[in-house]
């Protein structure tokens, strides 16, 4: 995560989730809300290659949906949903070059992840929340049964102005659809 406060650059890493999530009803505290899933970029596996300069051999690690099972609250993830209209779907990543096979595992299961995020995005416009904040995850409600859910902030932005008052604009990801 990184941010701009008096002309210097602070980055850190993301914030885990908040223990107390807050909740977004559309009609309630949620004014606004639109999202769109898109699986043209959802893969069933990427595959990472690497030559391991130690022992002289081939590095070939990959992720699959597997690794998504944590964050996942039930409902499809894109790669499924890829899988199962198209059969299997693998990446190879060759732009980078890892030295050993713990390197190599790291970056498929990061690239997979990435992917993974970029499923379901969304953006809204809610009542003013302090822990409305990036990284957070908000479970949101009312707005059908395909996009409501659990979503994770990467955008956020406290505004006011005289037509709107104070509110809350963001942008979300989900891995999956069809939760309730």
């Amino acid at each position: 995560m990184y941010w701009v406060e008096d002309s210097v650059l602070h980055v850190s890493k993301a914030r885990g989730q908040l223990s107390t999530a807050p909740t977004l009803v559309y009609g309630e505290n949620l004014r606004q809300f639109e999202a769109a899933a898109d699986a043209r970029s959802q893969r069933t596996e990427i595959r990472v290659t690497g030559w391991d300069v130690a022992s002289k051999t081939a590095i070939s690690c990959y992720a699959n949906a597997s690794i998504v099972s944590g964050v996942v609250a039930g409902g499809s993830i894109g790669p499924d949903i890829v899988s199962d209209a198209f059969g299997q779907r693998s990446d190879t990543i060759v732009s980078t070059v890892p030295l050993s096979h713990a390197e190599a595992q790291q970056r498929a299961d990061d690239a997979f992840m990435h992917m993974a995020h970029q499923f379901v995005i969304a953006s809204g416009v809610a009542d003013l929340d302090a822990r409305l904040q990036v990284g957070a995850a908000v479970t949101v409600r009312g707005v059908g049964a395909l996009f409501s859910g659990v979503y994770h902030l990467t955008e956020v932005r406290h505004v006011f102005d005289t037509e709107g008052g104070l509110r809350t604009q963001f942008t979300a990801k989900s891995v999956s659809l069809g939760r309730t």
